[in-house]
């Protein structure tokens, strides 16, 4: 038996006949709208053979697992590193990114700043939002990949709106602190749309812990510099992709954001979404 799941520009058909590793991934791999062309399709595989999981397809060579959930996570890894390769002209940014009525903004930092914690916040407050984590940007323009947003137990700690998911329950009491689950916007009834557009905002997040959050306007060369620290070339090496930052930023207000509490960052971005 087969799924077909879409990553941009690349369609994956997933053979294998365990429907452990396909409930898997059908939990795990992402299901928004997205508005790319698809232009390769690549087929991966997972057979079980002798007590032990053949993993086959793409562009690595053949690996072997041991269980249905580690069979899964390989072929996880393996469509979301052929889904980039596919787009090697794009550079690769990490950030969140969402819609806004005034048009597209990211929320920009390095990991563990609280991107994830914010955008989800965003989205409980109504805003659109594509991605948490990892943005893709090419002439100017900005899109999530698409891939579920990883949230931890400081997330929960912060978002009451996630305490009644059933993932979370299920965990109440568990003493471990490195657990994590995937969540995306359908599982709290919103659309998930991803396509490339203009940005009208960019905010850089620095730790502000134990105070209110603030909003700093900031420059367009200084906002340039800190995303550049967060930024991948494109694998194509092509010249003059610093300059997509640059366009990219060019019509956008540019702010920081000490972050605190996400209720105090909500309430001082949202005269500027």
């Amino acid at each position: 038996m087969s799924d077909r799941i879409q990553l941009l520009a690349t369609e994956f058909t997933i053979d294998t006949e365990c429907d452990d590793v396909r409930r898997r991934l059908r939990e795990a791999a992402p299901s928004p709208h997205q508005a790319m062309a698809i232009l390769r399709r690549l087929t991966l595989a997972a057979r079980q053979l002798d007590g032990e999981f053949r993993i086959s397809g793409g562009s690595d060579g053949d690996d072997f697992e041991l269980t249905a959930f580690y069979a899964a996570e390989n072929l996880l890894r393996r469509m979301h590193r052929d889904a980039l390769a596919a787009l090697p002209d794009h550079v690769r940014l990490r950030a969140a990114i969402g819609r806004a009525a005034g048009g597209s903004f990211l929320i920009a930092g390095p990991r563990n700043s609280g991107k994830t914690t914010l955008a989800l916040r965003l989205l409980f407050e109504g805003y659109d939002v594509s991605g948490d984590d990892l943005v893709l940007v090419a002439d100017g323009q900005a899109m999530a990949f698409p891939w579920r947003f990883r949230v931890n137990e400081p997330s929960v700690a912060l978002l009451p709106q996630l305490r009644d998911l059933p993932v979370v329950v299920a965990r109440k009491g568990a003493s471990a602190r490195d657990w994590w689950f995937p969540v995306d916007p359908t599982d709290f009834g919103r659309n998930w749309n991803i396509a490339a557009a203009t940005v009208s905002a960019v905010f850089y997040l620095e730790a502000n812990h134990g105070s209110r959050s603030r909003v700093i306007e900031t420059g367009k060369l200084d906002m340039a510099r800190r995303l550049l620290a967060q930024a991948t070339a494109p694998p194509s090496a092509r010249g003059q992709w610093i300059g997509d930052i640059a366009r990219m930023l060019d019509g956008a207000r540019t702010c920081l954001v000490e972050l605190g509490d996400p209720e105090s960052a909500v309430i001082a971005m949202r005269g500027l979404l």
